[in-house]
């Protein structure tokens, strides 16, 4: 039963350590926050590796604005709910069952999010001519790794 408990707790704190870390990537940076940060490189990408044109680039200005007020209210709402969560938890006292509650509860929020994210991949997707779709299917997953700062080697 000891174990359990010290399992959950540790359970407890890796979620809090990832709500942490989700709400450091949305501070700002240098007067640029990460999302203005990741719209920049998008673009040059669409440009320079998919060569989108003038028109499909304002088509995606306006598809990044659409996910951008979808995404900032869910993560406000995410953001928002973790305090409730995290006060209900100790007053169950760290219960098992409401640390499974809440747990699942976070976790749809985080699937939301990455639902989210994929479809909007897929609209952009759907912007591209069909000399287009090859390249960005075959070069899309370098938009999602993480770069080193240039000071880091």
């Amino acid at each position: 039963m000891k174990k359990e408990k010290v399992f959950i707790l540790i359970i407890a704190v890796l979620i809090i350590v990832n709500i942490a870390t989700l709400a450091m990537l949305l501070c700002k940076d240098g007067g640029k926050n990460k999302s203005t940060r990741n719209s920049d490189r998008m673009k040059n990408y669409l440009i320079k590796e998919i060569g989108f044109s003038e028109s499909q680039m304002a088509s995606y200005d306006s598809l990044y604005t659409i996910h951008q007020k979808n995404n900032e209210s869910n993560m406000k709402q995410f953001g928002s709910g973790m305090d409730a969560n995290l006060k209900t938890i100790i007053a169950s006292k760290f219960s098992d069952s409401v640390i499974d509650v809440t747990s699942e509860r976070m976790a749809n929020s985080r699937k939301l999010f990455a639902v989210q994210m994929f479809k909007h991949v897929g609209d952009i997707r759907a912007l591209c001519t069909t000399d287009q779709l090859t390249t960005f299917d075959t070069t899309i997953h370098k938009m999602f790794k993480k770069r080193k700062p240039k000071n880091d080697k």
